[in-house]
């Protein structure tokens, strides 16, 4: 499974933590990530917003060349991953809630 980068923005739409977790990204300047995640942010808040039924927001975003998988938890944190197209869902699931548990017991 190929996963490309990690974002973790806090509540109010900030990005608080980019990693590439592919060498082979192109890097970028600091405020693209920034700008990337805040927009993920406000598309994800219209999102809740628009659903015809009541909705966590994005969950998972399929592309021609990549995957979105989004974890929203109860303190207002969303973690969200950019992954290869072909990545099981379940293996991004795990993947995101591996990486809650070691940054929640670091901010503990």
């Amino acid at each position: 499974m190929g996963l490309f980068a990690l974002y973790i923005t806090n509540s109010a739409g900030s990005l608080i933590y980019q990693r590439n977790l592919d060498p082979t990204i192109p890097k970028l300047p600091d405020n693209d990530y920034i700008r990337a995640a805040s927009t993920f942010h406000t598309l994800n808040a219209m999102s809740k917003q628009a659903a015809p039924i009541a909705s966590g927001g994005i969950e998972t975003l399929y592309t021609d060349t990549f995957a979105l998988k989004c974890l929203h938890t109860i303190t207002g944190f969303t973690f969200f991953i950019t992954a290869d197209r072909r990545a099981p869902d379940s293996d991004l699931n795990e993947v995101l809630s591996a990486i809650y548990m070691h940054f929640a017991d670091y901010v503990q």
